[in-house]
């Protein structure tokens, strides 16, 4: 009997391990933001509120692929943001608040370029300073392009339009032997 409860502890330790599945590693900006300092990496940020259904969608779906994942903790400190949830923030030595007539921080009103769309993906470089926006519910494909095209730095020499058929190509293409 000990035998058989000692196999079956074993083989529950081991399948625990095997079904244990990576996540994206998420914090708060003022953690990315310190982390960025000492180990210089960009920051994407997930833009979202509470009540938006397709941020939800992204975070049941893109958020959980294995590729996303794997490329989001290589190249960035993810981070997510409820726009209306953060009441104060430092960012760049400035202090910004939730502005009562919109319900919306000011640092999200920026980082949006007032265009208040969610979800919307925020890139940083290594220095925090704004890349860009990009508004949107992302598959987990869509993501994968953007993820690899800033983070591997990808955007330095080719262009967003040469670069999304090179990326379908390298996506598509059979892995070598």
């Amino acid at each position: 009997m000990k035998r058989i409860i000692a196999v079956a502890l074993m083989v529950l330790a081991l399948s625990g391990t095997a079904f244990c599945q990576k996540e994206i590693k998420w914090y708060t900006l003022q953690e990315a933001l310190k982390l960025s300092a000492s180990n210089p990496k960009k920051i994407f940020i997930d833009v979202y509120t509470d009540w938006c259904g397709w941020c939800k969608r992204m975070d049941a779906t893109t958020f959980k692929d294995p590729m996303v994942i794997d490329y989001m903790n290589k190249y960035f400190y993810a981070v997510k943001f409820n726009a209306e949830k953060i009441d104060t923030i430092t960012y760049k030595g400035k202090l910004y608040t939730i502005k009562p007539d919109s319900k919306v921080n000011d640092l999200a009103i920026y980082f949006l370029n007032s265009k208040m769309s969610y979800p919307t993906t925020v890139y940083l470089n290594e220095n925090a300073d704004l890349i860009q926006p990009i508004p949107g519910y992302r598959d987990a494909n869509e993501m994968g392009m953007f993820l690899t095209y800033l983070g591997a730095d990808i955007a330095r020499w080719v262009s967003w339009e040469n670069y999304q058929p090179i990326y379908k190509i390298i996506k598509d293409a059979p892995p070598a032997n």
